[in-house]
């Protein structure tokens, strides 16, 4: 299978470097004739770019409307507890969630994908917390799971993607963007 066209439209400025990874996250997202990836999780070292990556592919996505009810981002750091991450959850798909139990039935004809951003502080203080969470979320009929965290999170089904930090000539024009756009 041809990698998908990328175009500029659909990725966050700046954001070089990282074409061929996000065509990759793309063709995992896109599978529709192989077994359907459920759930990926970008790893990497804080700040290489996880974030910025999921956020693009999921643009990539909705605009080609690939998911007929959206993306939806989730922003976890700084959830430790249960509670903390469904509120997060409840947040941003904009449901009441106040049991983890709950979480398969209100979601489960959901066709979307949830970007479950910045999961390390949830995984490291309640090792339990993300295999069940995303054990409810990918026992749905369809929803798609995108996690950014620095290591694997030991799910069934998970797919990992190292994202790797950027090359020495990207890092430059990157930084260099970057600058620019920080200048009055």
């Amino acid at each position: 299978n041809p990698l998908p066209e990328l175009e500029p439209p659909y990725v966050q400025k700046p954001f070089l470097g990282r074409a061929n990874d996000l065509s990759k996250l793309v063709q995992h997202l896109s599978r529709r004739r192989q077994k359907e990836v459920r759930l990926v999780t970008l790893t990497g070292p804080a700040g290489v770019g996880k974030s910025c990556l999921a956020i693009a592919a999921a643009s990539y996505l909705f605009e080609r409307r690939w998911f007929s009810e959206g993306c939806v981002r989730v922003e976890l750091a700084g959830c430790r507890t249960e509670s903390e991450a469904l509120s997060a959850l409840s947040d941003a798909v904009d449901m009441e969630l106040n049991d983890i139990n709950h979480v398969t039935k209100a979601l489960r004809h959901w066709k979307g994908l949830l970007v479950l951003d910045k999961c390390d502080a949830a995984y490291r203080n309640n090792p339990d917390l993300m295999p069940t969470l995303l054990s409810k979320l990918l026992s749905t009929q369809h929803l798609q799971v995108v996690c950014t965290c620095q290591t694997a999170l030991k799910v069934p089904g998970e797919v990992t993607m190292p994202v790797n930090p950027l090359g020495k000539k990207d890092a430059a024009r990157l930084f260099r963007e970057l600058a620019i756009d920080a200048l009055p």
